[in-house]
């Protein structure tokens, strides 16, 4: 079978390879012809997906999901129906890992969902498609349904199943396919997703197919030491429990790691075959297992390999301690990005972050102290938060000596503990749908939208505005080309 696996173009900051759809690529082509497109690299919207459809002519289309794009995937999936609707449209990636069997309503184009990891159920789901015959179908649902964003009010048994579904005289036929969506007589099922042990059985994610060195200076983060740079996937899995966060329904609770020879032998590989200079451990919780990250930084440094790496998307300051930072620093990490959320203790204490300001501002000194610079990360607009709490947040970002603060504005996430929590007409007016980071969708009480977004320009402005952080930033630019990435990052965070 044809495959066609798709990221979606939206106004994601980063450009970067896709290591979710990568792994999945690495288990289809096994069996299958797999393609891997990129539509943000390619500068692909719905428009212009058309084409690339004609000429491919695929057989099953996979689109990974975030909520942020819900109406984008839409738009991609119609196109696909519109050229075949006998193509297999099947949506993976955090939404529907997040809303489970209410996420096919919000695709009514799509056959199947996947939550979960996907990399066992996905080739299940195919060779059992291949051995039926089975085509894909224009769902058909009523108008309010398809309109409705409303995850609470969704009621997932009154979905329309597919003519050409064979559970239709079988109703069981899908249900041993780990963390597989789809609809039957009953209405929709969603079952349980499977989260994989031994990481090191998946092999390394198609780089042949992603072309990591292909990707432009636009990594997650914004920023880097050298170039080229490819992230990657150390560990899965968060046992914490962040009430703003769905990391749990997404990579389960349990931490699982890959070997540290896996993960070598994946380093070596993309330096010798496709040059990269550095990598990005995008892990949640790379620093989790202090005697794994000293294994894996002694093997580093006796790899004998030149390379730079940093954590751009987060680590925990409580995990952390000067031993491990300076085994750390020396095998070549030049930067940590923090999850610090607040400068409330009352609201670090209201989203369960179980750490406090001072522990945090101890942390972070040690962290300067080692020679690694830091990033830190803020969230504005928690529900219960008042000016002062944002201020307070403000205030505490510049009295850190940060290298560099993001800022974004709080967006309720299905399966993450405030979500279910609020109010359901709150959710569907700050419904995130098409939003990013940058977009208020959801202000505390008492605060507009357009007050929360100037607090977050405010806080943007009064951090880079400094002589020393905007001497950083102009420092760390590496090229034109990294530039022009930059700057339209700020556009889009400061402009929108």
């Amino acid at each position: 079978m044809r495959v066609l696996l798709v990221k979606p173009q939206s106004n994601s900051d980063s450009i970067q390879p896709i290591l979710g759809l990568g792994y999945l690529a690495a288990q289809l082509k096994k069996n299958q012809e797999v393609k891997i497109l990129d539509c943000i690299k390619e500068k692909l919207p719905p428009s212009k997906f058309k084409r690339f459809i004609y000429d491919y002519n695929p057989e099953v289309v996979g689109i990974q999901s975030l909520t942020t794009d819900l109406k984008l995937v839409n738009d991609y999936l119609a196109t696909i129906k519109k050229f075949n609707s006998n193509i297999i449209t099947i949506i993976g990636g955090p939404h529907p890992s997040s809303a489970g069997a209410a996420a096919l309503l919000d695709f009514p184009q799509a056959d199947f969902a996947f939550q979960g990891e996907a990399e066992i159920g996905f080739p299940q789901l195919l060779d059992k498609l291949r051995v039926q015959g089975f085509q894909g179908s224009r769902v058909q649902e009523t108008e309010d349904r398809v309109q409705s964003s409303n995850l609470e009010n969704k009621n997932p048994q009154s979905a329309i199943r597919s003519s050409r579904d064979p559970s239709r005289d079988n109703p069981q036929f899908f249900s041993e396919i780990p963390g597989l969506i789809y609809r039957n007589q009953d209405g929709i099922q969603a079952n349980p997703p499977l989260f994989i042990d031994n990481l090191d059985a998946l092999g390394f994610p198609a780089w042949d197919l992603l072309k990591p060195q292909k990707y432009p200076p636009a990594p997650h983060g914004g920023f880097y030491r050298q170039f080229p740079v490819a992230p990657i996937n150390i560990s899965r899995g968060c046992p914490f429990s962040c009430a703003f966060c769905s990391a749990k329904k997404i990579s389960g609770e349990k931490i699982r790691y890959r070997t540290v020879e896996n993960v070598l032998a994946e380093i070596r590989l993309l330096s010798s075959k496709f040059n990269i200079r550095e990598i990005h451990i995008i892990d949640d919780n790379f620093t989790y297992n202090r005697e794994y990250v000293f294994q894996f930084c002694h093997s580093l440094n006796q790899n004998g390999q030149r390379i730079t790496w940093t954590c751009p998307n987060g680590v925990r300051a409580d995990t952390l301690d000067k031993e491990m930072l300076t085994v750390m620093k020396k095998s070549g990490c030049y930067a940590l990005s923090i999850g610090i959320e607040s400068g409330s203790d009352s609201i670090l204490n209201y989203i369960n972050k179980n750490i406090s300001t001072n522990l945090i501002r101890e942390k972070i000194n040690l962290i300067r102290d080692t020679g690694i610079e830091v990033i830190g990360f803020f969230v504005l607009g928690f529900p219960p938060e008042s000016r002062e709490d944002l201020r307070q947040t403000v205030r505490f970002s510049l009295d850190l000596g940060l290298k560099r603060a993001q800022y974004i504005l709080f967006h309720p996430f299905p399966g993450s503990p405030i979500y279910a929590g609020l109010n359901p007409r709150l959710i569907k007016a700050g419904n995130p749908q098409g939003s990013t980071y940058a977009d208020p969708v959801l202000a505390p009480n008492g605060i507009s939208l357009p007050e929360l977004k100037n607090f977050q320009r405010m806080a943007f402005l009064k951090f880079y505005l400094r002589p020393r952080s905007l001497f950083n930033l102009i420092a760390d630019i590496k090229s034109p080309k990294h530039l022009y990435y930059l700057i339209r990052r700020m556009k889009r965070w400061l402009l929108r």
